[in-house]
């Protein structure tokens, strides 16, 4: 059984996937943890709007 699972678009892009680590992700984790840098780091958020999510 493989480790790896590949995708491919339209754009030519290939994206590889990590099956055991992506099986094992705690998701909303994962997702706050990005929502959280996403605001930090772009700016055109707000001030006011960096820690929405904590």
């Amino acid at each position: 059984m493989g480790q790896c699972l590949s995708g491919g678009g339209d754009d030519n892009t290939l994206i590889l996937w990590n099956l055991p680590r992506i099986l094992n992700l705690d998701a909303l984790a994962y997702g706050c943890a990005f929502v959280r840098d996403y605001l930090k780091t772009n700016i055109a958020v707000e001030e006011g709007d960096r820690f929405i999510c904590k």
